[in-house]
């Protein structure tokens, strides 16, 4: 869904550090940070994102982000950032293992949005599309 509302998206797949050799080399890590809620994450402010120009996402499920996290020490070299303050989670289909946790698209959303408050990005109004099309073939009783 990102790459279609953000065709400038860079995306790559993989899961180990070899798998990812080619975005290493093609970022320029002074102004790359990862959104990634750590232990020496620090809380992202307006301030911050005007001195990066690429975040990296880790795109998977919450136990597979953290693997992956974990298997790539190159990431932990990067400047890592949280939200302080996230809005809610609007993502049905899977369950956050904590609170003001989101899915990589709200978390996207969250971070051009934040800096720039007048943009309307399409990326929630799909994004709720696409939930809402997920949801109406489940039975009924799956959805409550």
């Amino acid at each position: 869904l990102v790459k279609l509302c953000l065709p400038q998206t860079e995306i790559y797949v993989g899961e180990k550090q070899s798998d990812f050799e080619n975005a290493i080399s093609d970022l320029n890590v002074s102004r790359t940070a990862v959104l990634f809620p750590t232990a020496g994450s620090k809380g992202i402010v307006s301030q911050i994102l005007t001195k990066i120009d690429t975040f990296v996402f880790i795109d998977a499920t919450w136990r597979k982000a953290l693997k992956m996290w974990c298997l790539n020490p190159w990431l932990h070299t990067l400047p890592a950032f949280h939200f302080d303050r996230p809005p809610q989670g609007q993502y049905p289909i899977r369950k956050a293992p904590q609170v003001g946790y989101l899915s990589t698209l709200e978390a996207l959303n969250y971070v051009i949005t934040r800096e720039n408050p007048t943009i309307k990005s399409p990326l929630m109004r799909i994004f709720r599309h696409f939930n809402d099309q997920f949801l109406s073939f489940r039975p009924d009783e799956e959805q409550n």
